[in-house]
C-alpha cells in the first residue's frame, strides 16, 4: 500500500470521524451524545492496530456501524469506502474482494435505512450505492495492481543492475587473473635469462629468446586491449561477401605456404549486413588462421556465406582433426588455448565482435572430420552504402 494511502488512513480518516461526530451533535441528529462519543472514540482507536488480524477488521466494521447509527448521517459512507479500500488493497482473490464490497455496502445500506423512510428514492439510492462500491473496488484494485507491477519492475531492474555489476566485476577479476598469469610466465623466463647472462657476462646467446618472450608479451597485451575495446563505431551496410573476399585475399598466400587450400562459397546475390567491416575481416582472419593451425596435414578451409530467412549465415569450415568435447565447453573462455604459443584471446575477441553486431557464434566439431564456426547476423533492411 502506498505512503499516500497510509497517511490518508492514519490521519484523514480519524479527522473525518471527528468531523462526523461534531456535525451530528451540532445538527442534533444523534439520539445519544454519550454513546456517539464512546463508539466514535472506539472506532478511531480501532484504526491503528494491524488490520490483517481478522478480529480487528470485524471490530472496526461493527464500531463504524454503531457510529453511523448514532450519528444518523449519510456522510459516514466515506468511512465505509475507506475501510473497504484498505480491504481491497490487502485482500487476495477476487471472490474475497467481491464479498468484502458486498458486506460493507450492505451494512451501510441497512443502517442508513433504519433512520430514513424506506421510500422508492432511498431504496434506489441503496442500489446505486452497491454499484458505486463495486466500481470503486475495481478502480482501487486496478491501481493497487498497477502499483505492485511498477514496484516489482523497479525491484527487478535494481536486481538486474546489481547482477550485471557483479558479473562485470567477476569477468574483470577473471581477465585480470588470466592476464597476470599469462604475463608472469614470459617475465619469469626473461628474468631467468637475464640472471644467467649477468652471471656469464654473455647476453648475446640469450638475446633471441629474450626478444621472443618480449614479443609474446606485446602480442598478449595488444590482444587484451583489443578484447576490452568498447562497442563498434564505424557501422555501415556492406555485403558480407566483401569481407570474405578480403579475408581470402589476405590469407590465401599463407594457406598455400602451409600447404592448405582456402576456398570461398558465396551466393551471387549480395547479402547486406550493417557492420564494421574491418572488425568482421579481423574475426575471419582469426578463425581462418586457427583453422590452418588445426590441420596438421594438408587440408582445406572454406568460407561460406548464405541467406537463411532474415539472417545472414557465415561459416568457416576446416578439415582438421576436430575439437574434443571437453575443450569445446571452454573454447570461448578468455586465455584458454591448446596452442603452444597462443594467447587464448582470439576466439573470445571473435565472439565479442559477432555479439557487437547483434549476431551469434556457434561451433560444431567432429573428431577426425573437422570443425565449423557458424556466425549469424541480422540482414540490413536497406543497403544505403556498400562495397564489393
Amino acid at each position: 500500500m502506498g505512503e499516500l494511502f497510509t497517511w490518508y488512513y492514519r490521519v484523514f480518516l480519524p479527522l473525518y470521524a471527528v468531523f462526523i461526530i461534531g456535525s451530528s451533535i451540532a445538527l442534533h441528529k444523534t439520539t445519544s451524545t454519550f454513546m456517539l462519543l464512546a463508539v466514535g472514540a472506539s472506532f478511531i482507536g480501532s484504526v491503528y492496530p494491524d488490520r490483517n488480524i481478522r478480529s480487528v477488521r470485524w471490530l472496526s466494521l461493527a464500531l463504524l456501524a454503531a457510529l453511523h447509527w448514532y450519528s444518523q448521517l449519510n456522510w459516514c459512507n466515506m468511512l465505509y469506502l475507506t475501510l473497504l479500500a484498505k480491504e481491497v488493497v490487502t485482500a487476495r482473490g477476487i471472490v474475497r474482494i467481491g464479498a468484502s464490497a458486498l458486506l460493507y455496502t450492505a451494512v451501510y445500506s441497512f443502517v442508513r435505512l433504519t433512520y430514513m423512510e424506506p421510500t422508492a428514492y432511498n431504496i434506489l439510492v441503496t442500489g446505486a450505492d452497491f454499484f458505486a462500491s463495486f466500481g470503486l473496488v475495481i478502480v482501487i484494485r486496478y491501481l493497487a495492481e498497477a502499483e505492485y507491477v511498477k514496484r516489482r519492475w523497479r525491484q527487478s531492474k535494481l536486481e538486474a543492475e546489481a547482477s550485471a555489476r557483479a558479473e562485470k566485476l567477476r569477468v574483470v577479476g577473471e581477465l585480470a587473473a588470466g592476464m597476470a598469469h599469462e604475463i608472469r610466465n614470459p617475465l619469469t623466463t626473461v628474468k631467468g635469462f637475464v640472471q644467467v647472462a649477468h652471471r656469464d657476462g654473455n647476453l648475446g646467446r640469450w638475446y633471441e629468446l629474450i626478444m621472443d618472450e618480449i614479443t609474446r608479451m606485446n602480442e598478449l597485451t595488444s590482444e587484451f586491449l583489443q578484447f576490452s575495446k568498447p562497442s563498434l563505431a564505424n557501422m555501415k551496410p556492406h555485403p558480407l561477401q566483401s569481407c570474405a573476399r578480403r579475408a581470402f585475399q589476405l590469407l590465401e598466400p599463407e594457406g598455400l605456404r602451409q600447404g592448405h587450400a582456402l576456398r570461398c562459397d558465396f551466393e551471387e546475390e549480395a547479402i547486406v549486413v550493417r557492420m564494421d567491416r574491418d572488425k568482421i575481416v579481423q574475426m575471419l582472419i582469426n578463425l581462418v588462421q586457427n583453422a590452418f593451425d588445426a590441420m596438421e596435414e594438408s587440408g582445406a578451409v572454406t568460407i561460406a556465406v548464405r541467406r537463411e530467412g532474415t539472417s545472414a549465415v557465415m561459416t568457416v569450415q576446416d578439415t582438421g582433426k576436430g575439437i574434443p568435447a571437453p575443450a569445446l565447453e571452454k573454447l570461448f573462455d578468455p586465455f584458454y588455448t591448446t596452442k603452444e604459443h597462443g594467447t587464448g584471446l582470439g576466439l573470445s575477441i571473435s565472439q565479442k565482435i559477432v555479439a557487437d553486431h547483434g549476431g551469434t557464434m556457434d561451433v560444431r566439431s567432429r573428431i577426425g572430420e573437422g570443425t565449423a564456426f557458424v556466425m549469424r547476423f541480422p540482414i540490413a533492411e536497406e543497403a544505403n552504402e556498400s562495397d564489393d
